[in-house]
């Protein structure tokens, strides 16, 4: 018997929580000195006034979970004779995945006939909720812990994300790109493309002019790559609700793809992306 864990970088709400039977741990924010948590609930702070006080000029930062904070989360279950796997966000985004290594290496020190496998997603957002989502149904088909273990390892990288920001400020902020790059394509109404890379890192591939030019691209992205019946695609968004919209129609016209899903990128991610982020994420062919 073994319990899934995973951080709310996941962005799953919390009828997603109880559907799929996992532990979803909280991150913590921080806005004008106040520190806020990210949950599945967002009892703190809804995701729509988080992205409204970013448009006032706020800037949030965020910080990596303590191995000591993993250690008292992971016990309880240890203690009551289960193992455990813990789905964390990519290692190039957070500190968080080291940490949750050395407490799983202490856990298994202090329980010797327990596990604490720990997998990194190499994923944020619903990409890393996908690589949950099909671990979830391996272990209701009764698969081991090591088997579900050893698959998401390989599974991962068939993880896509393919995103674009609408304010680049955001971007030059946590130095993805460089001041002058951020004021001219300001001005020219330039917006990037970006993925995931092989090694869970947010890499500038392309640019184009204007919003919409920058949603086909991803829907053209998304077309040459995605695999047929295989889990949902979500359309994850920061506060545009109508960006995600005409996206997911597109992937429906261009694709025949139904089972396409709207989500909101949380604050942990969308601190470093600002409002006006538009991601699509999806199992499709390894990268």
């Amino acid at each position: 018997m073994y319990q899934i864990f995973t951080d709310a970088t996941t962005d799953f709400l919390p009828q997603d929580v109880t559907a799929l039977d996992i532990t979803v741990l909280p991150m913590e924010y921080v806005i004008d000195g106040q520190t806020y948590r990210h949950t599945p609930a967002d009892e703190d702070l809804s995701p729509n006034d988080f992205y409204q006080a970013m448009r006032q000029g706020k800037m949030p930062t965020t910080s990596q979970i303590p191995a000591a904070q993993y250690e008292d989360w992971f016990a309880p279950v240890l203690e009551s004779g289960q193992d455990l796997l813990f789905i964390c966000f990519s290692s190039a985004l957070t500190g968080s995945y080291n940490n949750a290594c050395l407490a799983a290496k202490e856990m298994m020190e202090q329980y010797p006939d327990r596990k604490v496998l720990v997998v990194d997603s190499l994923a944020a957002s619903r990409g890393e909720g996908l690589l949950v989502e099909e671990c979830v149904a391996l272990r209701r088909q009764g698969k081991s812990l090591d088997y579900v273990f050893n698959w998401a390892m390989e599974a991962r990288s068939n993880i896509q994300h393919w995103v674009t920001v609408d304010d680049l400020n955001h971007l030059k902020r946590g130095g993805r790109i460089s001041a002058a790059s951020a004021v001219i394509g300001g001005v020219l109404g330039i917006k990037p493309i970006i993925r995931m890379d092989e090694h869970g890192a947010l890499v500038p591939v392309d640019k184009v002019r204007g919003r919409k030019a920058s949603i086909d691209y991803l829907v053209d992205r998304f077309a040459q790559s995605y695999l047929p019946d295989r889990g949902t695609v979500y359309v994850a968004h920061g506060d545009c609700l109508e960006d995600a919209e005409y996206c997911a129609k597109q992937i429906k016209e261009k694709t025949g793809v139904k089972n396409v899903a709207i989500t909101m990128v949380g604050p942990i991610i969308g601190a470093h992306t600002g409002p006006g982020i538009v991601a699509i994420l999806y199992i499709g062919k390894k990268q």
